[in-house]
């Protein structure tokens, strides 16, 4: 297998896309041919994403060393190391987008998968840490500022170096692009289609390889070391069945993705009607309240008025009785003083001539008073 597999690296390479526009110097003799253009542009891969796909969440800034959650939103490495540090719970540490729970790998926040493509997308980490030496002087034991990159070599180059780059029969068809337009992300589709990535471990080979039993791409020093004895595959096949495999679970995921959005679209009209029917509802409860205040104040009025009437009723029957009462006092009063005077001081002769009409009197005045059934008001 691990045979069949070298043969095939060592296959000629695909043709590479047509070359870059050179920034400030010819790629090689020949003129090169324009790249690709839409619309009399450069096509630029970051314009076609959603701009908020470049800029970390945390920072508000280029992504430095982006890497990624299973939840599949990138942050800065830098960035999540102090988000974790504050937020971090029982070796989890939650999205800072969508809150879902992140498992730190046993490496920290340095195990989470890098997010290359984004990373290439910016300029690589390359460009993150400021300005580059001429890689080509350093080996020489000089120093010189880089001012440009070979994306096939990935060496960065000063003036010098980079025409000296050009007269090699290997070299002298290679792309070059400026530092600021490595930066700008101008050429970022045309830079990933030629650039190959190197392995992180052993940083001078070419990742070329998928190892089918650790799930990653290596390069061909990992399959021999740490990836000896596994099933792997060249990485471009294990590519396109992955591809092929994503793309239907991509349509599967449209599937779910539609009938949620239907969903949340039903939800958002249920909302809408129960939002209604509240305020309807509300209203119509007001309203009764309404009509029932005002019949229990109609109620309230003539029951007050009613007994109003019943009230001045009454203190006028009192008043009557009240001198009535003082009326019959005062007429016993007379008739006891006066025939307690002629009982005491009087002559036979006057008792008895006015016996008949004192007895009649007395007799009048002790008849028994009549005593209506009357309503008695409480005030309690």
């Amino acid at each position: 297998m691990f045979r069949t597999v070298c043969q095939e690296m060592q296959s000629p390479s695909p043709a590479l896309p047509p070359p870059l526009p050179p920034p400030h110097h010819t790629l090689g003799p020949k003129p090169p041919k324009p790249a690709p253009q839409i619309n009399g542009e450069v096509p630029d891969a970051r314009e076609s994403i959603d701009q908020r796909f470049l800029f970390c969440h945390i920072c508000q800034e280029t992504y430095r060393r982006p890497k990624v959650l299973p939840c599949l939103h990138s942050f800065c490495k830098p960035c999540l190391e102090d988000y974790a540090a504050q937020q971090a719970q029982d070796g989890a540490v939650p999205c800072p987008i969508c809150n879902c729970q992140a498992v730190i790998p046993k490496e920290g926040i340095a195990g989470f998968k890098t997010n290359t493509f984004i990373n290439s997308l910016n300029g690589g980490d390359d460009l993150a840490n400021g300005p580059r030496r001429c890689d080509f002087c350093v080996k020489r034991g000089k120093t010189a500022s880089a001012i440009l990159k070979c994306l096939e070599c990935r060496e960065f180059l000063c003036g010098a170096c980079s025409e000296n780059h050009k007269l090699t029969s290997i070299t002298m068809h290679h792309h070059t692009l400026s530092l600021a337009d490595l930066r700008s992300g101008r050429y970022s589709r045309e830079i990933r289609a030629i650039e190959q990535v190197t392995c992180d471990i052993h940083k001078n080979e070419v990742i070329m390889l998928y190892c089918l039993k650790c799930r990653q791409p290596i390069c061909r020093d990992c399959k021999v070391n740490a990836h000896d004895g596994h099933d792997c595959a060249p990485l471009k096949d294990a590519t396109e069945r992955h591809v092929s495999k994503v793309s239907t679970l991509m349509d599967k995921l449209k599937s779910h993705m539609d009938l949620e959005t239907k969903m949340l679209e039903d939800y958002n009209d249920y909302s809408s009607k129960l939002k209604l029917s509240h305020t309807e509802l509300v209203r119509a409860i007001q309203q009764r309240d309404d009509e029932l205040c005002e019949l229990v104040h109609k109620l309230r009025d003539k029951t007050i008025e009613r007994e109003a009437k019943l009230y001045q009723d009454e203190k006028k029957y009192i008043m009557e009785e009240r001198d009535r009462m003082h009326g019959n006092i005062n007429a016993m009063n007379t008739a006891h003083s006066f025939t307690e005077n002629i009982l005491k001081h009087g002559q036979d002769v006057d008792i008895m001539s006015l016996s008949k009409p004192i007895l009649d009197r007395i007799a009048s005045l002790c008849l028994p008073q009549a005593i209506p059934d009357r309503k008695k008001f409480s005030f309690q």
